[in-house]
């Protein structure tokens, strides 16, 4: 029964700790642009938190006998009911004086610092309370960090299914604090329930007693895993969308892999650790794909393209190319992590008194790898290595007290000089070969450098060497011979941003997505390409201008490509919360300066600045807000759109571009303007040569009956309903979960 309660509250504790993260992180989202790095940096919040809790109980368990402790202890978790209720509402006003890492450290220290850090402690304590106990479960105390990962893997499947959809964040937090209110009245049970024995003197163990080589290891397999998933999570969410269900599923694969490390008996298929090494090569050769601008997909379609020359066989593999790079980036973060923490189990203490400083270690490497990740990599780099360095950092740890062969002579420095030959040469011969034929380029030599390290054999110290090697090698080729192959490269907590030239056009990418081209000739260099063509459903409206257009808001720089249609006479206001964004359409491209009429660039989130625009002033608000292929979806809720009609003149329109690879966004618009009472209708366009047109999709609202019929009737744009199971998004409930194209 008193082993129930323990595990009872393990679980509650770290079941709230994860709930909390996703509630905090969706409140504090739209203040702060909707940007996919605000997870990331709330994580690290998070886990310094941690670590700052795992540091007072080792400090406390080696200076206090536990009887001690445990009356200091249990008056600090029952003092922590007087910070209940969480003043939510302080997150979403941000002052914007701080950088974003500062305001969002600032706030959320305000609002839920204590009691995270109360929460932050319970695993740790309770494990040292089993330890000390009489009951039989002490000779194994870490069974309950299984359970406090278990608690934390549920809350984080629960979240996106269960939570989300049915509960708005008010509603949520409200269980939420609930609960924390139970993990209290568990605390006290156990301080009465489970006694504990007699101490002479503290049990812990100081961080020096404990060997330099095991720390290091400890260290490196608990930092690398944590770096790993928050590269792969600023993937999807750069790419897909910057909310709790892409959040959830590299953290969910994260926690299950600790789960299944830490649990009695202990799971990681053998092959796993025997071939950690052709993993890592290949995720390697997928990092040379992605700094090249490749992927899988485009790869299976081009492939595809030449085996099946009817291009209607390329339609029938959807899912296929949509998922394909989703899916490895979560099975390389599942073999990772699981292969880490596996070894990192092994090599736990056996002495209870070292539990306080393993845990400790640990929680200051995962609060290590995320501070990597998502604070110092932003500034440092300009290029996205935080998977190349994670590797490089797990695989320095796993070869940690490796015995190598004598019998293993092979020829390491020829490898290593053959490996950086051929990571040279690929850039290289990448710029001689026409574009079409570049994923021949890029085939043959991710298969050539593949197997090379894969020869480099299971010797797990020479292949840290030549990672360790490869990620100074990467940022020389990327400074000295990718980046002259640009016009421009910058990175930043938006993504990186990047200017290429073909031998006809620019082009401006945001991570994967293009955010607008433009051709050289400077007789044609006026004409808007890509989405914003003039056969595009944007492109017709702002041609035919049956809709006045004297004053527009658009929400979303990118090139600049739409001030191309303004007319003299005209005022166009543009709002960009990324400054890096503004350069380059001012300085790269010149449809901002060849502009017939008057266009103004506001700073800041779009929706927040729009607040201080005066009333009944636009004819359109235009929203193109992508982050990559994203969409910010704080600007998608009743509030926001409440919000653009107060701005918006009689008669004004409100113009979404909803173009993703991955959600189908229609039916959102749809319920909302069914909600509001306003009018629906949405163009497509399927034309697409890159860059001069690509496909698109774009939707409209309006209140005003004449404006929704001259789209219908004159423009040809159509109306409907759809996905009835989707609700109307508002600044406290959205769920993508629907929207997944199936």
């Amino acid at each position: 029964m008193r082993i129930i309660i323990l595990q009872s509250l393990v679980f509650l504790s770290s079941f709230l700790i994860f709930q909390i993260e996703l509630i905090l992180g969706k409140t504090i989202l739209p203040g702060f642009g909707g940007g996919y790095m605000v997870w990331g940096i709330t994580i690290v919040f998070y886990q310094a938190l941690l670590f700052i809790g795992y540091s007072y109980v080792h400090v406390m368990n080696g200076s206090l006998l536990f009887a001690r402790f445990r009356k200091v202890h249990t008056c600090l978790v029952a003092l922590s009911l007087l910070f209940l209720p969480v003043n939510v509402d302080r997150l979403s006003e941000p002052t914007y004086q701080w950088p974003m890492v500062g305001e969002i450290v600032y706030l959320l220290a305000l609002t839920i610092g204590t009691l995270f850090f109360v929460l932050s402690t319970l695993s740790v304590y309770l494990q040292v309370h089993l330890s000390d106990s009489h009951l039989e479960a002490r000779k194994n105390p870490y069974v309950l960090f299984a359970g406090s990962n278990l608690g934390a893997f549920t809350a984080l499947l629960s979240y996106p299914f269960l939570w989300e959809p049915y509960f708005d964040l008010s509603e949520q937090m409200r269980f939420w604090e609930w609960g924390y209110a139970g993990v209290v009245v568990l605390f006290v049970a156990v301080q009465l329930l489970v006694s504990i024995r007699k101490q002479d003197k503290p049990s812990g163990i100081s961080l020096p007693s404990v060997p330099r080589s095991k720390l290091l290891k400890w260290l490196l397999l608990s930092a690398a895993p944590s770096a790993f998933f928050l590269a792969i999570t600023n993937e999807l969410t750069l790419n897909i969308a910057p909310v709790p269900l892409l959040w959830i599923l590299p953290l969910a694969v994260y926690l299950l892999t600790l789960v299944l490390s830490f649990k009695e008996r202990p799971y990681c298929p053998k092959w796993f650790l025997k071939y950690i090494h052709g993993f890592i090569a290949l995720g390697v050769v997928l990092f040379f794909f992605n700094l090249l601008g490749q992927s899988l997909s485009k790869l299976g379609q081009v492939a595809l393209k030449g085996w099946f020359p009817n291009a209607s066989t390329l339609e029938s593999f959807p899912i296929l190319f949509k998922v394909s790079e989703p899916l490895w980036l979560l099975f390389f973060c599942f073999v990772f992590c699981l292969t880490c923490h596996y070894r990192l189990n092994e090599a736990r203490p056996e002495d209870s008194g070292e539990l306080t400083a393993y845990y400790l270690v640990l929680s200051a490497g995962g609060f290590v790898g995320g501070f990597m990740v998502n604070w110092v990599a932003p500034w440092v780099f300009n290029l996205t290595l935080e998977m190349l360095i994670s590797f490089a950092l797990g695989i320095w740890g796993l070869a940690l007290g490796q015995k190598e062969s004598s019998t293993e002579k092979q020829p390491f420095a020829f490898q290593f000089l053959v490996i950086f030959g051929m990571t040279l040469g690929w850039p290289l011969l990448r710029q001689f070969v026409p574009a079409e034929a570049r994923f021949l380029v890029d085939l043959c030599a991710g298969f050539a450098v593949l197997a090379i390290l894969i020869h480099v054999g299971a010797l797990l110290k020479r292949y840290a060497w030549v990672l360790t090697g490869l990620v100074l090698w990467v940022v020389f080729l990327d400074t000295n011979i990718i980046q002259k192959q640009q016009v421009f490269k910058a990175r930043n907590h938006y993504g990186v941003h990047m200017v290429q030239e073909n031998r006809a056009y620019r082009l401006m990418n945001h991570g994967t997505t293009l955010h607008g081209a433009q051709i050289l000739d400077p007789s044609s260099k006026h004409i808007p390409l890509t989405y914003y063509h003039p056969g595009s459903p944007i492109g017709d409206v702002l041609n035919k201008r049956s809709l006045s257009m004297q004053r527009v808001a658009l929400m979303g720089l990118g090139a600049g490509s739409l001030a191309a249609y303004a007319r003299e006479g005209e005022e166009w206001d543009y709002f960009e919360i990324d400054p890096v964004v503004g350069h380059i359409a001012q300085n790269y491209f010149t449809f901002l300066k060849d502009c017939r009429g008057q266009v103004n660039i506001i700073y800041g989130d779009a929706r927040v600045s729009l607040r201080k625009q005066p009333d009944n002033i636009y004819d359109a608000i235009v929203l193109d807000v992508f982050s990559s292929d994203a969409i910010p979806v704080h600007l998608l809720t009743v509030e926001a759109l409440r919000e653009y009609d107060r701005a918006l003149k009689p008669g004004g329109v409100i113009i979404f571009h909803l173009s993703n690879k991955f959600l189908n966004l229609l039916p959102v618009i749809s319920v909302l303007g069914e909600e509001l009472g306003w009018n629906f209708s949405f163009k497509v366009s399927k034309e697409n040569f890159h860059p001069i047109k690509l496909a698109s999709l774009w939707a409209v609202l309006t209140k005003d009956p004449e404006s929704h019929r001259i789209l219908l009737d004159d423009q040809k744009w159509r109306t409907g309903k759809f996905n009835d199971k989707v609700r109307p998004w508002t600044d406290q409930y959205s769920s993508i979960w629907p929207l997944f194209y199936r």
